[in-house]
């Protein structure tokens, strides 16, 4: 089996952890000539969704969607988007068993 080589630019994936689409574009213009791709979390996609997702892919980058719901709280948490749900569903037969109890502590929701 050959190794595949990586091209150096594509070796590091920067993680856009910021909570607007600008902020994302700002980074990715100035880090684009050294890096070619990047990690959008659950926080940066819900501020903006499919196109900030295209707007990477389309300037020739790679981009790893990473929508973890059962994560650290301090990264679902921030997320006003995700405070406003009132009913979430898991659809995933490998999830892990996520307590109703620290469902509501992640949302910061009363239990019913």
């Amino acid at each position: 089996m050959q190794p595949k080589s990586i091209p150096l630019n594509e070796r590091i994936i920067f993680a856009l952890d910021v909570d607007s689409p600008g902020k994302a574009k700002e980074l990715v213009e100035r880090l684009e000539s050294h890096i070619r791709f990047y990690k959008v979390g659950l926080q940066l996609f819900l501020a903006g969704w499919f196109p900030v997702v295209q707007w990477i892919a389309g300037r020739g980058h790679r981009v790893m969607l990473d929508l973890k719901f059962y994560d650290i709280p301090q990264t679902v948490n921030p997320t006003s988007a995700v405070r406003r749900v009132k009913l979430l569903i898991f659809h995933n037969l490998r999830i892990k068993v996520v307590t109703t109890k620290y469902v509501f502590q992640i949302f910061g929701a009363r239990s019913v």
